[in-house]
């Protein structure tokens, strides 16, 4: 099965935000009445949800689940950040994302926590992380080395009884529970560490074998949560990696627009060599994420090259980086008019109002219609689900498929439907690959189910069922799937992965930013037949 790396936002807020339309109207009046309805009627379920929620966690505790379920967002992807920069918002914790990754099964290294830094499948290449809570006005429990037994056994139980009512597959896997519930509760009775205890839940989490479900100790909870908000910044150097471990190496998979690594001249498809002279991936395969830390201000020469290309050095000094999704937009050279827009991410809040805008330029300079159109989804490791429901609309009339919850319970995806242009007729062609997943996913096979959009490149990553996250007592946090995603017809390619309609053996780290790009040759072919 897979085991997850990262999850750049792993969503916690207190309750379920309803899919918003979007802000523009694109000319739409009748739409967006139908929308602002819709949102209107949205708001009156989510502050029901709400009230049960907060019913039940009054009655536990306050241990309740946290309302927002989400696909995994994290592929092989690695987010480089850093240290904290100074705060951002008001009434929160000022601690910065980290690069995410999950513990790998079984691991029970005192206080240190071995990540993953694998893709979907992850194999085994690890990192040590130490994972700290600020202070005892945040967290019940204020160091890894802490002995709590009452705390832990508490905690352990709740989680226990969660994962036994909640999880997608009531057979658990297959694992056998109670022999597992009975060792972690042995190890308490013996004594633990925190820390020690935060490594033996990320272990029987990640057990369960779907490869998505996965533990957080407090401090990464606050961290998560920080992130899902928008409203985080972090020092780094504003780029994303991903990690072939075939080929132990890290590429560069996204840029921060403006940031420091693309001023500095580090471009889409790089492959890090080494920062300050030290090899960014061991000769383990171990990413050595530390790296491409530091403080604000500090530089560090970093060596690097395009596939089949010399070396070059480059000097990158570390900024406050606030995110932000750039959708890359443009009309492909050819006689037919064939549109391009990048959709690298379901992260960022207003993701569809920069589908429309990238949208209606294109279509202002096609005379209001394109004859195709190219969506590219090779970095989309996914985000939230009203984000995926958001940009969905903008190519499709009705539901392109349900959520599905160990129950049978059938949850269609919730639609605002508002076309631009020809946007819900044009011929699509989606390139994916390897590092596609989880809402990327569910947004590609949608589109190839409802639309018969054509997929071009790489089988993606198989990774499409989607997450809950529980608060637990000690202020830890708990992610487990409880629901999965399931096309009109009843399939899906959990574990699998969406097989291209036009197969392309070309990954994304196999060519450079001046090269010619065979993923997207092969999808303006696709659509001029």
């Amino acid at each position: 099965m897979q085991t997850p790396q990262q999850y750049p936002q792993s969503p916690y807020p207190p309750q379920y935000p309803a899919p918003q339309p979007p802000k523009k109207g694109n000319g739409c009046l009748i739409g967006g009445i139908i929308a602002a309805i819709l949102a209107l009627c949205g708001c009156v379920v989510v502050a029901g949800i709400l009230f049960l929620s907060l019913g039940q966690n009054n009655g536990d505790g306050g241990a309740g689940g946290d309302l927002l379920a989400t696909a995994m967002a994290g592929g092989r992807q690695l987010e480089a950040t850093a240290t904290p920069a100074a705060p951002v918002r008001a009434g929160t914790a000022t601690v910065a994302p980290t690069a995410r990754a999950t513990v790998r099964p079984g691991a029970t290294v005192g206080a240190a926590t071995t990540i993953v830094a694998g893709p979907t499948p992850r194999p085994n290449p690890t990192v040590a992380r130490v994972g700290t809570p600020t202070g005892s006005d945040v967290f019940p429990t204020t160091s890894p080395g802490a002995r709590n037994k009452s705390m832990q056994q508490q905690t352990f139980d709740q989680a226990a009884k969660l994962i036994e009512d909640n999880y997608v597959d009531p057979k658990l896997g297959g694992i056998d529970w109670a022999g597992a519930k009975a060792a972690v509760s042995k190890r308490i009775e013996a004594g633990m560490t925190d820390g020690e205890f935060w490594a033996a839940m990320t272990g029987l989490i990640d057990n369960l074998g779907d490869g998505h479900s996965h533990f957080l100790n407090p401090v990464e909870a606050q961290q998560e949560a920080a992130a899902y908000l928008g409203e985080d910044a972090y020092i780094g150097m504003g780029l994303t990696v991903s990690l072939n471990e075939d080929k132990h190496w890290l590429y560069v998979l996204r840029l921060v627009p403006g940031g420091p690594a693309e001023k500095a001249g580090v471009r889409l498809h790089d492959i890090l060599v080494s920062i300050d002279g030290k090899p960014v991936v061991d000769g383990d395969g171990v990413p050595q994420m530390g790296l491409l830390r530091g403080t604000e201000g500090a530089s560090s020469r970093v060596v690097l090259h395009q596939p089949g290309k010399p070396e070059r050095t480059v000097t990158v000094t570390r900024a406050i980086i606030r995110p932000d999704a750039a959708i890359d937009y443009r009309m492909l050279p050819g006689a037919r008019k064939i549109g391009y827009i990048r959709l690298s991410t379901f992260d960022e809040k207003t993701v569809r109002d920069k589908l429309d805008d990238a949208l209606e330029k294109l279509m202002e300079q096609n005379g209001g219609k394109l004859d195709g159109l190219v969506l590219d989804l090779r970095q989309n490791t996914g985000g939230t689900y009203p984000q995926l429901s958001a940009a969905l609309g903008a190519f499709v009339k009705k539901s392109p498929g349900e959520f599905v919850d160990r129950n049978g319970k059938r949850e269609p995806i919730d639609l605002f439907p508002i076309e631009t242009g020809n946007s819900h007729s044009v011929k699509l062609a989606l390139l994916i690959g390897r590092d596609t997943e989880s809402f990327g996913e569910v947004f590609a096979g949608a589109l190839q189910s409802q639309r018969g959009a054509i997929l071009v490149g790489q089988p993606s990553a198989g990774n499409i069922e989607l997450l809950q996250g529980f608060r637990l007592i000690d202020g830890s946090r708990m992610s487990i799937a409880v629901q999965t995603y399931q096309l009109p017809g009843g399939g899906n390619w959990e574990g699998k992965g969406l097989t291209p309609n036009v197969p392309v053996p070309a990954a994304w780290d196999d060519f450079g930013n001046e090269d010619a790009d065979p993923v997207l040759q092969a999808a303006i072919t696709a659509l001029s037949r």
